[in-house]
């Protein structure tokens, strides 16, 4: 390429990134200067205090929307789950109405048009909200209905205020940490956090002028699952005293059957309802039914006819107070498998040995298998590094020199992988692969020198077939021996986990 081409693309580039900006900035503008969602028409709203925990905080009030059918009795409290709101269950709201109960459907803060920033999302939080707000509608108690997420939220209300809790109707709801997506609070917790972060990247970098703000699975959805602990809510199942209703389906993707026997096996006086299908939409594909079971399980509380703890019987007593079995878990369903290689493959995007050092210690636990870990450390790998190479071949040196780009891809490492080209030729892909910094460079390197694309993934492929397994497979044994031990460290587990990765990390690279 001749200087004054490269001038001219390196203009371009500019001024595409100079538009950007603009773009930018108009759109931060925009969004902060747009009033809030308005109440749907048949909404109305109450300012509460902001939460953090079980506890109110000093600050701006909350504005909690919510829909009330009026009259009729007893109060039922119809909770949403997540990234869904109360939108979604007003058909359920309308057919219990219709039953004679007054129904309060609210969204919770952080969806749909409740206030969408507040300090705390977690389950715990919106349990306080629920009962801030139940009082300033002067609702001494009510039976509360729990739809996936909000099974936790109901939980937390029953232990902070157990009066105030007629009966809990648990529909597709979640519960015990152990069955929750990979089943490791650390484990989740690290996937919600890539989660969070990739969304408020989305939003905070592409300007979108406030159409992101009201995305459902934006960033208020995905705090809601990074600041939630489940670990609490099997002691909160165990402890629960009154009526509950199970109500699952088998083929559910989401909250798998086995969270709901576990469920009722912790609550001896609970009544397990499992549906052969219907997934984990029923409050949506089958509403009228599933309000129906419903108030007729509201219509047995009210006239005293469903027992509660100190009613049930010995038998499922005495197996409630038996010790969770791990061997019981069940392995991730094929939903949360392709959740984790999907996110497995977009963190090799960051850093390809980190996380092929992640789906190796994933696979020690049991989570994926070997091949599985392989396979989605190995797409990651591909589509990254086959983007490194087109990016060099379709817009090479201009690209590079502007920020930030020049960050990751300096003017001097650019030279080091040409000069691996000039020394080496192709056969340099294969060599970078196993010198620590020289990767990138080489393969925007490859790219702005033209390498032939069919070598140029003969040698990348064949590098990638011999390094990914062996840091996977190496990851996954070391894994195994350090979580045999797992019980001894586990209120450090994080620690330990961060600090066998970093060990990994150096280890390869001094290899």
């Amino acid at each position: 390429m001749s200087r004054g081409e490269g001038d001219r693309r390196t203009r371009i580039v500019r001024r595409l990134v100079g538009v950007y900006v603009l773009a930018l900035i108009a759109s931060g503008v925009v969004r902060a200067v747009q009033d809030p969602p308005p109440l749907r028409p048949y909404q109305s709203s109450v300012e509460l205090p902001p939460v953090v925990g079980a506890a109110h905080v000093s600050g701006d009030p909350v504005r909690l929307a919510y829909a009330d059918s009026g009259g009729g009795s007893p109060d039922v409290v119809l909770l949403h789950g997540s990234p869904v709101a109360s939108s979604s269950l007003m058909e359920v709201h309308a057919a219990l109405a219709s039953r004679g109960f007054r129904v309060l459907t609210p969204d919770l803060p952080g969806f749909e048009r409740s206030e969408r920033d507040v300090p705390d999302y977690s389950i715990l939080a919106h349990a306080r909200y629920v009962l801030s707000w139940m009082d300033s509608l002067d609702v001494p108690d009510a039976h509360l209905v729990a739809y996936s997420m909000s099974g936790g939220v109901a939980l937390h209300v029953s232990d902070l205020a157990p009066t105030r809790v007629r009966s809990i109707v648990m529909l597709s709801a979640i519960g015990v940490q152990e069955l929750e997506l990979t089943g490791d609070y650390w484990l989740n917790h690290a996937i919600h956090g890539l989660q969070l972060s990739a969304l408020w990247l989305l939003r905070e970098a592409t300007p979108h002028f406030g159409w992101l703000d009201d995305a459902i699975l934006g960033v208020p959805y995905a705090r809601n699952f990074y600041d939630t602990d489940q670990r609490p809510l099997r002691d909160l199942l165990a402890r629960y005293q009154g009526p509950m209703s199970i109500v699952h389906a088998e083929d559910d993707p989401l909250v798998p059957a086995p969270a709901a026997i576990e469920h009722a096996r912790l609550v001896p006086q609970a009544e397990l309802v499992m549906l052969q299908e219907g997934g984990h939409g029923m409050p949506f594909t089958a509403a009228d039914t599933t309000a129906g079971r419903i108030a007729e399980f509201v219509g047995r509380v009210e006239a005293g006819l469903v027992p509660t703890r100190s009613d049930a019987g010995r038998d499922r007593i005495a197996r409630a107070s038996e010790p969770f079995d791990p061997a019981s878990v069940p392995r991730p369903g094929t939903f949360t498998i392709a959740l984790l290689i999907l996110l497995i493959a977009l963190a090799t995007l960051v850093s390809e040995d980190l996380a092929s050092i992640g789906a190796g210690l994933m696979a020690a636990r049991g989570t994926l298998t070997f091949l599985e870990a392989t396979a989605a450390s190995l797409a990651g790998i591909v589509v990254g590094d086959v983007g490194l190479y087109l990016l060099g071949r379709w817009v090479g040196r201009p690209l590079v020199r502007l920020a930030p780009f020049r960050w990751v891809v300096s003017e001097a490492r650019l030279r080091v992988g040409e000069k691996w080209f000039e020394e080496r030729g192709i056969r340099a892909v294969l060599v970078s692969r196993f010198v620590p910094g020289t990767r990138l460079p080489t393969y925007v390197a490859a790219g702005i020198l033209k390498a032939p694309f069919p070598r140029f993934m003969g040698y990348f492929l064949a590098a990638a077939l011999l390094w990914t397994p062996t840091i996977v497979g190496a990851s996954m044994l070391l894994g195994r021996k350090v979580l045999q031990y797992y019980d001894a460290f586990e209120a450090y587990a994080l620690w330990v986990v961060l600090g066998l990765a970093l060990l990994l990390f150096v280890g390869f690279r001094l290899a």
